[in-house]
């Protein structure tokens, strides 16, 4: 049996909605056709080969028993941690002592295998293709020069401003609207 249901839910997103369910209640169908369970539904969604939009196939890094082996023993390592977390209990010193050898582990670890992953600056110069200096000299003569000009030239600016908001609110008054009395000073 296929219902089709006005709110389109199903065609929209591939969940079949309430209405149908409602009909295959009714028809006395106790388990939902195949016809609503989309692939992606299944157990083996993963298992199936997939395709782009130019046909050409995707495809998707394999998973070996080496994955395998070491997500197990990362889960153990968790799992001891979590262990050792809980018999600290709350004691703070306790906690003080294990965070203090926890960072001499860490700093260990990270002398014997050092990381290749690039620093941000690095990767921010590699996508840019220029280097980041690391000391920027400003003149400050082009300082002062920015200054006279702001001094010289912010009254009027500031006159410009004021008489756009006041043609603003003039015009909000015409066509109406309503203008608060706190904002209509300026």
């Amino acid at each position: 049996m296929v219902g089709h249901c006005s709110c389109m839910l199903f065609e929209t997103h591939g969940i079949p909605c309430r209405h149908i369910i409602y009909v295959l209640r009714a028809a006395k169908q106790n388990e939902l056709p195949r016809h609503y369970v989309l692939k992606r539904w299944t157990k083996n969604c993963k298992k199936e080969v997939v395709y782009d939009a130019d046909e050409n196939l995707l495809e998707e890094k394999g998973r070996t028993s080496m994955d395998t082996g070491v997500k197990m023993l990362a889960s153990d390592m968790r799992k001891e941690m979590e262990d050792i977390f809980q018999q600290a209990g709350s004691c703070m010193h306790t906690m003080k002592i294990i965070n203090s050898k926890f960072q001499k582990f860490v700093d260990e670890v990270k002398l014997e295998f050092p990381t290749n992953q690039p620093s941000r600056f690095e990767e921010l110069e590699h996508f840019t293709g220029c280097t980041i200096p690391s000391q920027v000299n400003i003149c400050r003569q082009l300082i002062i020069a920015l200054r006279v000009e702001s001094k010289e030239s912010g009254d009027t600016q500031i006159r410009e401003v004021v008489t756009r908001r006041k043609r603003r609110l003039r015009k909000r008054k015409m066509k109406g609207l309503h203008v608060c009395a706190g904002h209509a000073k300026s």
